[in-house]
């Protein structure tokens, strides 16, 4: 396991539903799973990794360093120089209760620009795979030495409570299985989890990808009971390739402002049946005027995990199907696309992740551009009379359209069958207006229509 620290449409756009269920990072969770934090504490006495390193002037022979009094009577007290070229130390014991040590100063002979650090330790025990946490109360405190050029004292004064650091320990080590997506309740003593005035949560050792420090970026949803003794968090349903979900642990840290004393907490967690590919948390969408010559634009949605710009891929449909080469983020519509449904499959891969997709909601059927209209309307010629054959003409249009159909009506109703350039009144016609509809098509255009003046057959 590897550890981390963790659209609105516009006028004229309609949304029209595909089928398509908008997905959702985090399953519907079944009752909280119980995680009871035992009260025994292991302390853990640390120096700050910070903390300024002292100087050794030439004449400086000894060392006198002075040992906080929390950590003088641990079992198997020791101190021991490591180099900065990673030498291993040699343990020189310390008698229990002794408030300081007197050690000899460091050497610069050989080379001058080296340093040194010392180590005071204890006994250490640590738990296995995954979570490494100590087991046993112990301390590994350490100054840092260099040569200094200043003149100074035959004895060095070295305050190891300077900086000095405590974690107090608590872990459930028991493994709990816990379902994806699924709630854990981690329950302790009252107050444990308030964290402190001006406090701050982090957790390093969660599943990968997940973390709550304070102020953002609550992946787990985490949640303190008022008395603080329940800290709720709440597990993702999708997990990287690379992740074991029986090698998960959430490891809990808080500390307050300026105290040396932090906390942490760890429960040994089996995420079971967790996916590994993105999912969109909110549904991608289309923005523009479904119109050809208009230019669609794709809004990918919200996903977990949130994948970069360069990890999202775009491909525009037409009535469910691809549209050859149209995968980009804008689309400008065509002729072809004219009475169809567009819409748009966006497809992310963040890294580590398999990848995802989620297909927006379709637009309203495209239309097309500006009907023809007629410059010079439609005419009928022939006598008006039962018998006599009337004729079509139909009109000057513009554009010039490249197809034609003819509707003749009698009293404003259509006649079945009289779809032809020519139309034979029948006694029915007889005292009835006729009139001819044309209706004309443009390759991309809206069909026009246009109505002849009437014609009363005798």
């Amino acid at each position: 396991m590897r550890r981390f620290g963790t659209s609105v449409l516009t006028a004229g756009m309609a949304l029209l539903a595909t089928g398509v269920t908008a997905p959702t990072a985090w399953a519907t969770a079944p009752a909280p799973v119980v995680i009871k934090i035992p009260t025994t504490v292991v302390r853990h006495y640390l120096s700050d990794v910070n903390g300024a390193p002292y100087g050794v002037p030439a004449a400086a022979t000894t060392l006198h360093v002075a040992l906080p009094a929390d950590i003088r009577n641990l079992p198997g007290l020791a101190y021991g120089w490591e180099a900065d070229m990673g030498e291993v130390p040699v343990r020189t014991p310390i008698a229990p209760g002794t408030a300081a040590i007197d050690v000899p100063a460091p050497s610069f002979a050989d080379n001058p620009y080296r340093s040194y650090r010392l180590d005071v330790f204890s006994d250490m025990s640590w738990s296995g795979a995954p979570m490494y946490v100590p087991t046993q109360t112990g301390a590994n405190l350490s100054a840092t030495f260099f040569r200094s050029t200043t003149a100074g004292p035959s004895v060095i004064p070295v305050d190891l409570a300077v900086g000095e650091k405590v974690t107090d320990q608590f872990t459930s080590a028991a493994a709990v299985s816990v379902p994806a997506g699924g709630i854990v309740e981690l329950v302790g003593a009252k107050g444990q989890f308030l964290g402190g005035p001006d406090g701050s949560w982090s957790s390093p050792g969660a599943p990968e990808g997940y973390f709550f420090p304070a102020g953002g970026g609550n992946d787990l949803r985490p949640a303190v009971s008022a008395d603080g003794s329940t800290l709720t968090v709440r597990l993702p349903s999708v997990l990287p390739l690379s992740e074991d979900p029986g090698q998960e642990y959430l490891q809990i840290r808080q500390s307050a402002a300026g105290s040396p004393v932090s906390q942490s907490v760890s429960a040994l967690v089996r995420i079971t049946g967790a996916g590994h590919a993105a999912i969109a948390l909110t549904r991608p969408t289309v923005t523009g005027t479904p119109a050809v010559g208009s230019v669609l634009t794709a809004h990918a949605g919200t996903w977990y995990p949130t994948p970069q710009s360069y990890q999202i891929g775009y491909q525009w449909l037409r009535d469910g199907k691809n549209i050859a080469l149209a995968t980009r983020s804008t689309y400008k519509l065509t002729a072809a696309d004219a009475g169809h449904i567009l819409a748009v499959r966006v497809t992310t891969s963040p890294y580590g992740y398999a990848a995802g997709s989620a297909v927006s909601t379709g637009t309203h059927s495209v239309t097309g551009l500006t009907a023809p209209k007629a410059t010079t309307a439609p005419t009928i010629t022939g006598t008006a009379r039962v018998g006599a054959v009337l004729t079509a003409h139909r009109g000057v249009w513009k554009p010039a359209p490249t197809s034609y159909r003819y509707q003749w009506y009698r009293a404003g109703k259509p006649i079945p069958g009289a779809t032809k350039t020519t139309y034979k009144p029948v006694a029915a016609d007889r005292g009835k207006k006729i009139t001819l509809r044309v209706t004309v098509g443009l390759y991309g255009h809206t069909n026009g229509t246009a109505l002849s003046k009437a014609l009363t057959i005798r």
